[in-house]
């Protein structure tokens, strides 16, 4: 009999869904391949249109999903080849991914041992019935239990913790979820919740504490159940100490044998099972709202951590300051961390890190003496600092010979591309340590799994690597004969499935090694170590030896949004620049988008047609953390209605500019540098609060954003006094963030929303109201005891009961619903003088405004809106000279510019004999900055000393040569003299780092300056042409080889001289 008849039917059955499913993606492989060949050479620029028509070949093809995901990979494995062949660099396209919903949470041993936990509750009852005397003991042992069974506290380190919290001032706060509440006005049951803050040390995840010490804290805002507040009332002020009260172990064991529930090892009390199922008892307790993700966070399987207790006691209720200092344009472009200029076009991710660490890993893969041929030849392909720092580290490993190729590779593979992402287009030989410290933190937190547990929200996605199972369905749709192939080897099939499932187990295993934190940190100690020896870089301090999630857990509360607002309208920025700054503002508030993200929005991208949008998509300003970061972010459901008309008129105003990107300003073809978001942010902050009293950074409004939306997606009545929202304006945010992701629910629309694929991500490091969220679910939870039971532990009569609720006792059943009579507990155990969220009265003025002439002077001689300016002249610029006269009219309407004065600029372009070009262009994030802010500065200049800016432009026009973009001086003493007076009123305008001037020698040069005090900043640079002085503004070049720093000028002086002479030469003879 031959051996492929001894074969099992399952395992034929295997074997002939693996020669299927290899034939799909060979098939697909070979007429991908035939389509990259025919259609080859490729312009970047249009391999999005050829992927389509790949794509939709494919699906045309390849009827169901898991065909056309086997379709897919052969797709990727083309272009794999292909780049490997062709010695290129394609963006290789992706597997789609399955989106999975929660994982079942429930089991056959969580009925059948849930509901023995469940019965207790009866047991329970009839136990404190017949009980005649309650000891404090007993009290702290039934406020556990009841904390258990009806808090949802099943969190063993939440537990003891609350524990611990019993030894304290035991101090409770409330929440009144009632905005508008009338003093002494009777509180709603309905509407109020005591919360206990806890604190919890851990080494693993969590906060970092004001101390030295490396422990993290992880707080939780515990909402206590109302059988708890019976018990906690019951305590009254009895002073109880450790001596006379169980250990929590104890406590715990001894609930457990009171029922004969499990328990067998009490340094391991999470297993016991009062605590494991009793989630069986209060997820289904009658008018429980609790949803799974919160029933997963209150059991502490899903990791989540509250505000930090000073801020939780603070939230809208902070002190706004009085007085503010003004803010100015020029200070929103301070940079404190030097950056190398954006030099040519820069590689956008994900393309320029994931392609190098392609090329490394190939070139690993053969003779180490190859591999370091190639390696070299890489480093003259990618010039890049960050990327030479880490060929040159892979490098030095293959020369070392004590690491093996194969560990190089997984070396590269787990810093690598991160590492390139996050300093791409950086001067790295400029940072110091906090620079290298915060990337490397990026990096360890960016490896999301800690080796513990598996998400719990959603399964890993599936990549190329998983085994794609068919189905029926997927064969009988097989209308390929060349896919049903009856020839093939049965054997030969099996064995290539167990070889790929070989193969895959064996990824898998590395990947899991590569996403552990600590396998993280030991990789970046080595790599900085190779850094410090060849690159001068400097100390750092790695506090990162272990898998550990820190968590910057902070909120921005409506209070501070709406100071931070106000702020603006009392600055002193024109009515541009407000209407930029609070489009920043409310789109990093409301949306929680990252900083680059907000940077990077192209204008194109933004649709205004009906409800207004943001497309987000890799461009060379705006690199995706994932895949799942390409996203459409829906705001009209998001903003207030006032918001709304801020960003209309912003958008507006920037198409009417014909920017690029959103947040453009001055040469309008790249947005502004991200230090200008993170200064306005800080700026704003240190203004409305102290500089000193708060540790925002631009990210918190991310955490705030997602925080808040949590709350709304869920109806909570909580946004009432923690967000701006009401509870009408939920349903349209949970409508709008759901989307595709309805059947799998709120959770997934809201990591969708925020650019993240799991939810696991979002809880662990960005919700901080979970606890709250699952708290105020818990409470609609109508607990019912007899009310013996109730006078016994609290010794309340009935006339009591129904003099503080006339509904709380039921006469029928003789039963006290507990909720009724939640507000007496609050006062009786003085919650109510600790009111949380409850703002003092707003209707003051928060901000001393300064509201003469709206802070803002108006020029003789510049338009404010020099913006405008700039665009109606580069609109004319793009228009035939011959149609410029004809549609001049139009384009100052357009602008806003009247006609008189649009042609007197006009005739100014004209006169500067640019050949035909009216306005120069001038590439550089940096160059735009520095024109942003000189545009400014020249302004203002105008208002306080006309005369000073006029002697600048007429010392330009007198030098300036259509050709150059630098200034030349003569060698005579008044030529000496108007060049000194040149640059002293230049480096008022343009910061003097910037400046360079160049002689016959550096000595000559640096004497000039010393004679006539200019600034000590100016650059110098010797030029053997000739003994005359140049003055330029310049910027930093790339240099491949060199280790001196070399510059070149920028073009900043050309653009910027010719703007000025174009506003100003109408008065330059007054």
């Amino acid at each position: 009999m031959s051996k492929s008849s001894e074969l099992s039917s399952h395992e034929k059955r295997a074997a002939n869904l693996q020669r299927q499913k290899l034939a799909f993606i060979r098939n697909a492989k070979e007429m991908v391949t035939e389509y990259l060949y025919e259609h080859q050479p490729f312009d970047e620029s249009d391999m999005e249109e050829h992927y389509c028509a790949i794509d939709n070949e494919l699906s045309n093809i390849f009827k169901t999903f898991n065909q056309y995901r086997c379709a897919r990979v052969g797709f990727l494995q083309a272009v794999r080849n292909y780049n490997k062949n062709n010695n290129c660099a394609l963006d290789e396209p992706v597997v789609p991914i399955v989106a999975e919903r929660d994982k079942l949470t429930i089991s056959y041993d969580w009925f059948v041992e849930g509901s023995k936990v469940s019965k207790t509750w009866q047991a329970m009852q009839l136990f404190w019935q017949r009980k005649l005397k309650f000891s404090a003991n007993d009290y702290v042992s039934y406020f556990l239990y009841s904390s258990i069974m009806f808090g949802g506290l099943n969190d063993i380190e939440a537990l003891r913790a609350l524990y611990q919290w019993l030894f304290s001032d035991r101090k409770l706060y409330l929440i009144n979820m009632e905005k508008q509440t009338v003093h002494h006005k009777k509180l709603d049951a309905d509407n109020i919740l005591l919360v206990i803050p806890l604190e919890i040390s851990d080494d693993k995840y969590g906060c970092r504490g004001d101390t030295d010490n490396d422990a993290l804290i992880r707080y939780i805002t515990y909402v206590p159940d109302d059988l708890s507040l019976i018990f906690l009332h019951a305590l009254g002020d009895t002073d109880i100490n450790k001596r006379k009260i169980s250990q929590f172990e104890t406590i715990v064991k001894e609930l457990n044998n009171k029922f004969g529930l499990t328990c067998r090892d009490p340094q391991k009390i999470h297993l016991s099972h009062l605590i494991r199922y009793a989630n069986f008892h209060w997820r289904q307790w009658p008018d429980s709202a609790i949803d799974g993700a919160g029933s997963l966070v209150m059991q502490g399987q899903l990791k989540s951590t509250s505000l930090p207790t000073d801020q939780l006691l603070t939230y809208n209720r902070e002190d706004i300051q009085n007085t503010q200092s003004a803010i100015t344009w020029q200070q929103l472009f301070v940079q404190n961390i030097l950056r190398s200029e954006n030099l040519g076009r820069s590689e956008g991710y994900p393309a320029f890190s994931k392609n190098i660490i392609q090329l490394i890993q190939e070139s690993l893969k053969g003779a180490r003496s190859s591999a370091k041929e190639k390696i070299s030849h890489l480093k003259n392909d990618f010039p890049q600092p960050n990327a030479i720092r880490l060929l040159g580290w892979v490098l030095s490993l293959l020369e070392s010979n004590q690491t093996n190729l194969n560990s190089v590779s997984k070396y590269v593979g787990c810093i690598g591309r991160e590492w390139l992402m996050l300093t791409i287009d950086e001067d790295v030989e400029e940072w110091g340590s906090n620079d290298y410290e915060d990337i490397y933190e990026q990096i360890i937190l960016s490896k999301v799994k800690d080796a513990r547990k598996n998400d719990v929200l959603q399964k890993d996605p599936i990549d190329d690597r998983d085994d794609i199972e068919l189905d029926e369905n997927d064969i009988k749709n097989i209308e390929n004969d060349d896919l049903n192939d009856p020839k093939s080897n049965l054997e030969q099939a099996l064995d290539e499935s167990n070889d790929a499932k070989n193969e895959s187990q064996q990824s898998i295993s590395l990947d899991e090694l590569k996403n552990t934190q600590s396998y993280t940190y030991g990789r970046l100690r080595a790599f900085h170590r190779y850094q410090m020896q060849y690159f001068d870089a400097p100390d750092v301090i790695f506090a990162w030896g272990e898998n550990k999630q820190v968590v910057k857990a902070s909120m921005v509360s409506p209070r501070v949004y709406s100071a931070m607002h106000s702020a603006i309208q009392a600055s002193e920025l024109n009515h541009s620049q407000k209407l930029l700054c609070q489009t920043i503002l409310i789109l990093a508030y409301r949306t929680g988008m990252r900083i680059n993200e907000i940077a990077g929005i192209k204008l194109k991208n933004v649709k205004s047609i009906s409800d207004i949008s943001v497309v987000l998509t890799p461009n060379p300003y705006l690199r995706l953390k994932s895949s799942s970061a390409k996203r459409r972010v829906l705001l009209t459901a998001l903003v207030k209605k006032d918001e709304l008309k801020i960003l209309t008129l912003f958008i507006a105003q920037q198409e009417r500019m014909g920017v690029s990107y959103l947040f453009s300003q001055g040469v309008n073809k790249q947005p502004l540098p991200t230090y200008f978001f993170s200064n306005l942010m800080r700026i704003l902050w240190d203004g409305v609060l102290g500089q000193d009293n708060h540790s925002y950074t631009f990210h918190s409004l991310r955490h705030t954003a997602i925080s808040q939306l949590t709350l709304a997606i869920n109806g909570s009545a909580l946004v009432e006094v923690m967000t701006d929202y009401t509870v009408e304006d939920c349903q349209n945010i949970a409508d709008s963030l759901a989307g595709y992701h309805q059947n799998q629910g709120a959770w997934f629309g809201l990591a969708s929303f925020v650019g993240h694929l799991t939810c696991d991500t979002t809880f662990e490091h960005y919700i901080h109201t979970a606890h709250l969220l699952a708290g105020w679910q818990l409470s609609h939870a109508k607990i019912e005891i007899p009310f013996t039971v109730f006078q016994n532990i609290t010794g309340i009569d009935y006339q009591k009961v129904n003099y503080h609720s006339k509904t709380a006792y039921d006469k029928a059943s003789k039963m006290v619903a507990l909720k009724e009579l939640r507000f007496y507990f609050a006062k009786k155990l003085k919650a109510h003088h600790a009111p949380l969220f409850t703002a003092p009265d707003v209707s003051a003025q928060l901000i001393q405004q300064n509201t003469e002439g709206e802070g803002i002077y108006r020029s003789i001689f510049i338009d404010a809106r020099y913006d405008a300016v700039i665009s109606f002249i580069r609109k004319l610029d793009n228009l035939k000279p011959e149609l410029r006269d004809r549609e001049l009219e139009n384009k100052a309407t357009e602008h806003g510019i009247h006609l008189h004065k649009a042609k007197k600029l006009y005739q100014n372009a004209n006169d500067l004999n640019n050949n035909d070009k009216l306005i120069t262009q001038v590439k550089g994030q940096t160059a735009q900055a520095i024109i942003t802010t000189a545009l400014d500065k020249a302004y203002h200049m105008s208002v306080h000393n006309p005369d000073k800016l006029r002697q600048f432009v007429r010392t330009y026009q007198k030098k300036h040569i259509t050709s150059r973009s630098y200034l030349k001086f003569g060698i005579k003493q008044s030529q000496h003299k108007l060049l000194a007076e040149f640059l002293k009123i230049g480096c008022e305008i343009i910061a003097p780092q910037h400046w360079q001037m160049t002689s016959n020698s550096v000595k000559e040069v640096r004497e000039f300056k010393k004679k006539y005090k200019l600034d000590s900043a100016i650059r110098v640079e010797a030029n053997q042409n000739g003994a005359e002085f140049e003055v330029r503004v310049v910027r930093k070049m790339n240099a491949k080889s060199e280790k001196k720093t070399t510059y070149e000028s920028s073009g900043v002086l050309k653009f910027l001289g010719e703007m000025l002479v174009i506003m100003l030469e109408q008065d330059s003879e007054k």
